[in-house]
């Protein structure tokens, strides 16, 4: 098994329910196209199903309900006051973690939360899209950051067009002051 060869090599180090408790794995990225080199990462996907303990305990998968609860609230952070705070609620999902709440009672928290968050979505002052601009800006200012200048590396749309329109312009009022 792939995991079990990774932690052999001590290239991981996985919790111990993961090992048996993993239903499907694969290699992915450079080394499952044949193509990695020695300084490829390694692509991991696969799924695994909670531990039988944390299922047979509390009646449900724990961690599944305190990822629905902390997903629910960080919508919420985002929608009402456009940041997030990822310890803010920190207490009310260790309690979900140690089986503190019900199935039933993430299922309610979801319900409410819902109808809460769609009054959010209505009402809030973030714009509807991201500002691609601003985006793009920000990566280019990144790979600046990091190569050194790039201008030698853009693709700018149009570029070389609107060069020619303006030489054809040039052209055109040198030739209309012969």
């Amino acid at each position: 098994m792939i995991l079990q060869e990774l932690k052999s090599q001590n290239l991981i180090h996985p919790p111990k329910f993961l090992v048996g408790n993993t239903q499907y794995l694969t290699r992915m990225g450079s080394e499952a196209y044949g193509v990695s080199i020695d300084s490829s990462d390694v692509d991991i996907y696969g799924f695994t199903i909670p531990p039988k303990e944390i299922v047979s305990k509390y009646g449900y998968n724990t961690k599944q309900g305190y990822h629905t609860v902390r997903l629910l609230s960080e919508v919420e952070m985002i929608l009402a006051e456009g940041d997030l705070d990822l310890q803010r609620n920190r207490e009310q999902l260790k309690s979900i973690r140690r089986g503190e709440w019900t199935e039933q009672d993430v299922v309610d928290y979801f319900s409410r939360k819902e109808i809460e968050l769609e009054t959010l979505y209505q009402n809030s002052k973030l714009p509807y899209s991201p500002d691609e601009n601003k985006i793009k800006q920000l990566l280019l200012n990144c790979l600046e950051q990091h190569y050194g200048s790039i201008d030698n590396m853009l693709v700018v749309p149009g570029k070389y067009e609107s060069a020619i329109k303006e030489i054809e312009a040039i052209c055109a009022r040198v030739r209309g002051n012969k």
